[in-house]
């Protein structure tokens, strides 16, 4: 069970820090193009883009714009659930997902 709630809290932590970290290079116009909402938060082109991007350079393999679609949709659901129970991720443990996600894609970190 923790093995389980773990996994979860490292795919919202991931995401959580995705969905900050990507739309802050957002054009304005770009940002704009609404392609699903979700509980009334927009996933944008500009989202699917970035995480199909995201995803071919930790498989290698490209994705599927629905798979994608439903991958971003998943996730806004995830964190909706865990900001109701009041899930809240640390400094620590967000580093400590981009050191596992990093050494799986076999980089290290510069400063």
């Amino acid at each position: 069970m923790t093995t389980r709630f773990s996994r979860h809290l490292r795919a919202l932590v991931v995401g959580s820090v995705t969905a900050i970290v990507l739309p802050a290079c957002v054009s304005p116009l770009h940002a704009q193009t609404v392609a699903v909402m979700v509980t009334g938060d927009p996933i944008t082109d500009y989202d699917i883009e970035q995480r199909t991007k995201l995803n071919f350079l930790t498989t290698h393999k490209a994705s599927n714009r629905q798979d994608v679609i439903n991958e971003l949709i998943d996730e806004k659901l995830k964190i909706k659930e865990a900001k109701k129970f009041g899930v809240d991720p640390t400094a620590s443990d967000i580093d400590q997902a981009f050191g596992q996600m990093s050494s799986g894609m076999r980089i290290t970190r510069s400063n």
